[in-house]
């Protein structure tokens, strides 16, 4: 099956930052081609596209009807890396203990699949030092990042609504231009092609960041309800009327640059939250966690900050983001190899990725992203994963122990993909795996579709090969 690829707010491209009002402004709109590289939502949602262009029911869900899935299929038109591949070994069976064993979680209509893969490499660092068991919200994440989307771009918004007042541009394609601004993908050659340059977007570098202002809460306080069709086409009715406001009122814009003590703008916040806050936990529940409000985890008090801190011993300053390039490829994936065949358990860690995708059916179809996958010229969407297993030739070859691709942790639910020891299974509780096979990466960013590698900076700075990665852009 193919799944439908989220059309609202949250991807790649628009950009965010830690203090929010840091961020230099955007330059004005430009025109925008169609195929942006929105976060594709996997997840068994409530209305699915198969490949003839069908639609697919709710009760055709496997996970509401309680079938099994079946075995990762190898298609016809299959690589020399995808076989490699199939007939490599785990090079950790079960992947990276405290990152593995976090149930595989499913985003539905969720678009910001790099905040479900953040918060799940935060719970597996914090699980590691021993901390908390609780896993982080997504939901926060997402929300306080839409909320910096508003408050960085008071002249993007002013920009473009002077083209709506001026008749260029319809209201209603300006905020069609919005939604998509929000959803491209840093370092995405679409951007390029528009001409619409940013700064950092989304991606793994600006979660760090906007984790130093907002922190975390547990998602069993502040949990999304966009789970069906309905629900999602009300979200982006209030979206669009909430941007709709920004393009209509210069004045009120200007209200959205100032911060309350603890960074946020109150006017700002409250009229997110007046919209957006039956979309976010639910219409009783609390309010988006600001940085200083106060929950209860246990008999412990924190706030988002100090749950970050304290609760679960995460520092976002020892964290970093690289993005391959030419140059750095075979060291970029030397390092990956190295973090992850790391056999102390306290210091082996999983590698946030993010990625094009081009050709998603297939490699649902077999469960591995590899050189076949790479059909369409432009990419139908980007995504987040964290790799938590390494592929090895497996013993009795020659070049036995040599890495041919990755095992990573998705969000798109069970009932799909591998498991974790790169294998397929028909058992729906130990799948939900992807994998990539090695020459994957580099084939992307041969496209300019560069993925981006989010490493411990002690690592890369401990071994002299690697100091020059943290360096990269």
């Amino acid at each position: 099956m193919s799944y439908r690829f989220l059309s609202y707010f949250i991807m790649l491209e628009f950009v965010a930052s830690a203090a929010f009002a840091a961020t230099p402004k955007v330059k004005g709109p430009s025109a925008l081609v169609a195929e942006g590289a929105a976060c594709v939502t996997g997840g068994l949602v409530t209305e699915l596209k198969g490949s003839a262009g069908t639609t697919l029911k709710e009760e055709d869900d496997p996970l509401k009807k309680g079938a099994s899935k079946s075995k990762a299929v190898t298609p016809p038109g299959v690589t020399p890396d995808l076989v490699a591949f199939n007939a490599a070994e785990a090079g950790i069976p079960g992947g990276v203990k405290f990152f593995s064993g976090i149930p595989i979680g499913n985003q539905r209509y969720e678009g910001y699949c790099w905040a479900w893969e953040f918060n799940n490499y935060v719970d597996g660092i914090s699980r590691q030092q021993g901390e908390t068991q609780e896993q982080t919200s997504p939901d926060h994440t997402g929300f306080w990042h839409l909320y910096a989307q508003f408050f960085n771009h008071e002249e993007y918004f002013n920009e473009l609504r002077k083209k709506v007042d001026s008749g260029n541009i319809s209201k209603a394609d300006a905020i069609k231009e919005v939604n998509l601004m929000m959803r491209l993908r840093k370092g995405s050659a679409t951007r390029k092609r528009a001409g619409y340059e940013v700064s950092q977007g989304s991606n793994e570098a600006t979660a760090l960041l906007e984790s130093k202002v907002v922190g975390f809460v547990p998602k069993s306080l502040f949990d999304h309800v966009i789970k069906t069709q309905k629900e999602d086409t009300a979200f982006q009715g209030v979206l669009d009327d909430l941007i709709g406001e920004f393009l209509s009122n210069k004045s009120e814009l200007s209200t959205y640059t100032t911060t309350a003590a603890d960074g946020i703008n109150d006017a700002l916040y409250s009229l997110m939250v007046a919209h957006l806050k039956p979309f976010f936990g639910g219409s009783s529940a609390h309010p988006p966690y600001r940085p200083n409000d106060t929950f209860k985890v246990g008999n412990k008090t924190y706030t988002p900050l100090t749950f970050m801190t304290d609760g679960l011993g995460f520092k976002p300053d020892g964290y970093v983001e690289v993005t391959m390039t030419k140059e750095n490829e075979k060291l970029l994936l030397q390092a990956t190899n190295e973090l992850l065949a790391e056999k102390d358990p306290k210091k082996a860690k999983a590698i946030p990725v993010g990625f094009a995708i081009y050709d998603q059916e297939l490699a649902e179809k077999q469960g591995v992203f590899a050189d076949n996958t790479l059909g369409p010229p432009q990419p139908k969407g980007g995504h987040e994963m964290m790799l938590a297993n390494i592929m090895l030739i497996a013993k009795g070859s020659p070049d036995a122990g040599t890495s041919v691709g990755k095992v990573g942790i998705n969000t798109w639910g069970t009932g799909i993909g591998i498991d974790v020891d790169g294998k397929p299974t028909t058992v729906t509780s130990e799948d939900g795996f992807f994998g990539f096979t090695d020459p994957y990466f580099p084939s992307t960013t041969e496209r300019g579709e560069a993925p981006s590698f989010t490493f411990p900076k002690a690592f890369l700075s401990s071994n002299p090969d690697y100091a020059s990665l943290l360096h990269s852009k």
